[in-house]
């Protein structure tokens, strides 16, 4: 639910603002009473890999064992995944969500960071390329462009 999805992200925000035991108590509430909303997990997820929360993981494993056809979760998941270490296992559901979502330039940027990261060092330079090459503007351009100087 959207308004679920709300609250989270500003009772989220709150806690890492404060870093107060109310606000982080109000995300633990939110969370317990909707487990089962994919979007809001998803949600969660994202904004726990953002803060380099080590609870992202599981609540990215909860979704995606909810959802397991759902792209954007299969890219958060992937994506924390990746971001730990575990290109193995999070490549494959980055290439998965990238096949679904070929107009997501976030998700083809997770891709091209996770061949990077597997050592597929051209794979990731003509991925890397490619997603410069578009007019259209994503989050991680930035980021884009650096990892392509390194390869």
């Amino acid at each position: 639910c959207a308004l679920c999805s709300h609250i989270l992200i500003e009772a989220r925000n709150a806690a890492l603002e404060r870093a107060g035991d109310a606000a982080a108590s109000m995300v633990v509430a939110i969370e317990s009473d909707v487990i089962r909303n994919v979007e809001a997990l998803n949600n969660l997820a994202m904004l726990y890999q953002s803060a380099k929360d080590p609870r992202a993981l599981a609540v990215a494993e909860k979704a995606y064992q909810i959802e397991p056809g759902s792209p954007i979760v299969a890219d958060t998941l992937g994506w924390v995944l990746v971001t730990k270490g575990d290109v193995g296992r999070g490549l494959p559901l980055l290439q998965k969500a990238a096949t679904s979502e070929p107009k997501n330039l976030e998700i083809q940027y997770h891709v091209a960071a996770g061949l990077a990261g597997a050592g597929q060092r051209q794979e990731a330079r003509r991925a890397l390329e490619a997603l410069l090459a578009s007019p259209l503007d994503f989050p991680q351009r930035t980021e884009a462009q650096a990892l392509l100087k390194t390869l």
